[in-house]
C-alpha cells in the first residue's frame, strides 16, 4: 500500500511540473509514460470532464446506467435493512400498490445486461470490420485481452482491499447479525481464484466471493460466445437474428425445465422455494442472457442504421411510447397480488419470469432507440454532466456492497426499523439510498483514478506496442504490396480493439 501511494504522490507532482511548465513540446519518454499513467492530477480531470461526446454516441446510455445504479443502490439498501424482527412491517410493505417499484428492482441488473450488449455490438459494428479482420485470430485474441485487462486489475485490487480491511466494518447492526461479513471474506481468502478466472458464479453461495461480483462473471460469460452472434450479424442479419432467437428460446426452455424440477418462485416474495432461487436462476448465464442477446441485436440496428435518420409520424412514436412503458409497467405490477400471498401455478411463475425480463429488455430498448433516433425528444436523458456517472459504472459496482453494508451495518440498532415500518419506500430512498448513492460515486471516483484508469492506460500502451511489433516483423518478411495490406489491417483491428 505504501509503495502505491508513493507512486501516485511521484506521479503526480511530476506531472503537476511539467504542466507547469511553459515547453510542453517534447515527448516523454516509454518509462516516464509509464509514470504520467498513475498521475491522479491527471486521471481525475478526464474522468471530470463533461466535453460533448463524437456525433454518433448513443447519449442517452449514460443516463440509463445512473438511474438504474441508483434503483440498484435502493434495493440493496432494502435487503440491508430487513432484520428478523421487522418481518412483519415487510408484509404490509407489500400492500402498497407502488413499493413494488422497489420489490422488483431485479429488472434493474437486465437493464445492465442489455446494455453491454449494445455497447459490445454497436462499438463492434460502428468500425465497420472488413471480413479480412473478422477471420484474422488476432481481432478475436485482442478482443478476449482488452476485455481480461480493462476489468480483472482494479477488480482483483478492490478485491484484496475487501478481504484485508472488510472484517474491520463494524456496528450495532452488524453485531445483531453475527458479523455476516466475516464468514464471506474468509470464502474470499479460499476461493479469490475462481473471481479471477470469473467462475465464481458457477458454483453454490457458499463457495462466492463478494457475493455482487456474480455479475461480472455473468457478463463476461456471455462476452466469450457473443463473437458468435457478431459473426453472424456480420454476414447476414436473418443469420444474427436467427442465432439471438435460438438463444433466448433455449433460455426460456431451460427456465420452465427448472422450475418445473425445483419449484421455484416468480421473485423473492411469493410462493415457491425460494432457497436455490439465486443458485438455479439469477446467477446463472443461460438464464440471463435474453436481455444481453437483445443488446447485441440493438447495438447493431443503431451502428449499422442509426445514421439514417429514419422518421417515423409522430403517431406511431406516441403508440411506441405507449406500448414500450405499458410493458414496463406490466413487469412491474403484475406481481401485486401474488406479493400479498395469491398462489401461481408454477407454469405461471415461470412465464413471469421468462417474458418479464424480455419484456423489460424490449421496453428499455425501446427508450434506447427512440430516444438516439429522436423519437421523442433526448434531452432529458442527455445531459453531458451523466457522462461521468455512467462511466464510472464498474468501479461504482465493486465498491457499492462494500460501501452500503458498512454505511448500513453501522448503523445505530434504533435507526434500522424506521424505513421499514413506513408504507411506502420513499423515506428509504431520501435517507439511506441517495446518501450511499452520493459516497459510493465518490469512492468509486478516487478507486477509479487511483487504479482503473491508469491500468487502462497501461493496457492501451501494451497493446500499441504489441500490433507496431506485429507490423514492423510482417513488414520485414513480405513484399511491399501485402506490407501494406498487412499495415491497414492491424491499424483497423487496433481502432476496433480499443474501444
Amino acid at each position: 500500500m505504501a509503495v502505491i501511494i508513493s507512486v501516485l504522490i511521484v506521479a503526480t507532482f511530476v506531472d503537476f511540473i511539467r504542466q507547469s511548465q511553459e515547453d510542453e513540446s517534447k515527448v516523454p519518454g516509454t518509462g516516464m509514460k509509464i509514470l504520467l499513467t498513475f498521475s491522479i492530477w491527471t486521471n481525475a480531470e478526464a474522468l471530470l470532464s463533461v466535453k460533448e461526446q463524437k456525433p454518433g454516441f448513443i447519449k442517452c446510455l449514460d443516463c440509463i446506467r445512473f438511474l438504474s445504479m441508483l434503483w440498484v443502490v435502493t434495493g440493496h439498501t432494502f435487503t440491508f435493512l430487513v432484520p428478523p424482527d421487522t418481518l412483519r412491517s415487510l408484509s404490509t410493505f407489500m400492500d402498497h400498490f407502488w413499493n413494488h417499484l422497489l420489490l422488483n428492482a431485479f429488472v434493474s441488473v437486465d437493464t445492465f445486461f442489455l446494455l453491454s450488449g449494445i455497447v459490445v455490438a454497436y462499438l463492434f459494428f460502428k468500425q465497420r470490420p472488413k471480413e479480412s479482420q473478422i477471420k484474422s485470430p488476432i481481432t478475436w485474441i485482442m478482443f478476449y485481452i482488452h476485455r481480461y485487462l480493462r476489468l480483472t486489475p482494479p477488480y482483483m485490487i478492490f478485491i484484496g482491499f475487501f478481504i484485508v480491511y472488510g472484517q474491520y466494518v463494524q456496528g450495532p447492526f452488524s453485531a445483531s447479525q453475527f458479523n455476516t461479513l466475516v464468514p464471506g471474506i474468509r470464502t474470499c481468502q479460499a476461493n479469490w481464484w475462481r473471481n479471477l478466472l470469473y467462475i465464481n458464479n458457477m458454483g453454490g453461495s457458499e463457495t462466492a466471493c463478494y457475493a455482487p461480483s456474480w455479475y461480472l462473471a455473468v457478463d463476461t460469460q456471455m462476452y466469450i460466445f457473443a463473437p458468435i452472434i457478431l459473426i453472424g450479424l456480420y454476414y447476414s442479419l436473418a443469420i444474427g437474428s436467427g442465432l439471438v432467437a435460438v438463444g433466448c428460446l433455449a433460455s426460456v426452455v431451460t427456465v420452465y425445465v427448472l422450475y418445473g424440477i425445483y419449484d421455484l418462485p416468480a421473485d423473492f416474495f411469493g410462493n415457491g422455494n425460494t432457497n436455490l432461487l439465486y443458485d438455479m436462476i439469477y446467477h446463472k448465464p443461460w438464464i440471463r442472457c435474453p436481455p444481453y442477446l437483445l443488446g447485441l441485436l440493438v447495438g447493431y440496428g443503431l451502428a449499422v442504421y442509426g445514421q439514417q435518420k429514419i422518421r417515423i409520424h409522430w403517431t406511431l412514436a406516441v403508440i411506441g411510447w405507449i406500448v414500450a412503458f405499458g410493458l414496463g409497467a406490466t413487469c412491474m405490477f403484475s406481481t401485486y397480488d401474488y406479493d400479498k400471498g395469491a398462489h401461481w401455478s408454477i407454469f405461471a411463475r415461470a412465464s413471469y419470469y421468462n417474458f418479464s425480463r424480455i419484456a423489460w429488455s424490449v421496453f428499455v430498448s425501446w427508450v434506447i432507440v427512440a430516444n438516439h433516433l429522436g423519437w421523442g425528444g433526448t434531452d432529458p436523458l442527455t445531459h453531458s454532466c451523466l457522462i461521468r456517472f455512467g462511466n464510472l459504472l464498474v468501479d461504482f459496482h465493486t465498491v457499492l456492497t462494500s460501501y452500503t453494508f458498512s454505511h448500513c451495518f453501522g448503523i445505530s440498532t434504533s435507526m434500522t426499523p424506521v424505513c421499514i415500518i413506513i408504507p411506502h419506500f420513499k423515506l428509504l430512498f431520501i435517507y439511506y439510498a441517495v446518501p450511499a448513492c452520493i459516497l459510493s460515486y465518490i469512492f468509486a471516483f478516487f478507486w477509479s483514478s487511483l487504479f482503473e484508469v491508469p491500468i487502462l492506460k497501461l493496457e492501451t500502451m501494451l497493446i500499441e506496442e504489441i500490433l507496431k511489433r506485429g507490423t514492423q516483423s510482417n513488414e520485414e518478411n513480405i513484399n511491399h504490396v501485402a506490407r501494406n495490406e498487412e499495415t491497414t489491417e492491424t491499424g483497423s483491428s487496433e481502432r476496433l480493439i480499443r474501444l
